[in-house]
């Protein structure tokens, strides 16, 4: 159908066929999907067929293919591209902390689904599973709209690196809140770190505007985990000074 709806269909062997082949229905094996033999599913299969009998598709599929392949070696240099993979019609980016397979990003980071999100905010559907990001158009696509996949999916992979950094920069805050439990430090530990995450927040926001992101996509988390923090020392300092009234 061409992805214009869901088709589904039985196949089964011959024995299994006449086994259950009967005019009763006790006997006959009542199985099927929702769509099968939709027939409006079947008319744009038709239709879809029709097109492979008149047009050299895969002769078409084979130059968008090569089209496909130029435009993901220029990605695949990107800092956090590990790993280029086509097949056909098909491109995966496998993506890694600098490029390298040794240094995964930190699964909780969720980067394949932060690249996703980057993309749809731009007209462009890409497939993450983990942290691999696909290509997979129809194959009616045009090479000014693969140009278009391209420059998008060059754009998510810089999102990428800001995430990482404010994942990071969250970790460190963290374990340096963790690092002092002494109530006597009066929320001291806490405010230093929010004042880290502010700072680090402020000196990369400048390129994540830059780069045609959303702040708040970006640092959303990161800015939450600093305001809890800076709340946590603002309590620490007014319990000390209940406490010694």
């Amino acid at each position: 159908t061409g992805g214009a709806l869901p088709l589904s269909a039985v196949l089964t062997t011959q024995t299994l066929y006449d086994g259950f082949l009967d005019d009763s229905r006790d006997r006959a094996f009542l199985h099927s999907h929702s769509y099968t033999g939709n027939p409006l599913a079947c008319a744009a299969a038709l239709a879809s067929l029709d097109i492979f009998a008149s047009d050299d598709v895969l002769a078409r599929n084979r130059d968008t293919a090569k089209t496909m392949r130029d435009l993901a070696a220029g990605i695949g240099g990107h800092r956090h591209v590990a790993d280029v993979r086509q097949a056909g019609m098909i491109v995966a980016f496998e993506l890694t902390r600098d490029g390298d397979k040794r240094t995964p990003f930190d699964p909780a980071l969720r980067i394949g689904l932060h690249a996703y999100r980057a993309a749809l905010a731009r007209g462009v559907l890409l497939r993450p599973l983990g942290d691999v990001l696909y290509w997979m158009p129809p194959y009616c696509v045009g090479e000014e709209e693969l140009t278009h996949l391209a420059d998008v999916t060059a754009t998510a992979a810089n999102a990428i690196g800001y995430i990482d950094a404010a994942g990071r920069a969250q970790k460190q805050a963290a374990d340096k809140a963790a690092a002092v439990r002494v109530p006597a430090t009066l929320g001291a530990s806490e405010a230093s770190s929010a004042k880290m995450i502010f700072s680090q927040v402020e000196a990369q926001q400048g390129a994540v505007l830059a780069a045609g992101l959303d702040p708040q996509a970006v640092f959303g988390g990161l800015l939450n985990w600093a305001s809890t923090l800076a709340q946590s020392a603002k309590d620490r300092l007014i319990d000390a000074a209940a406490a010694s009234a």
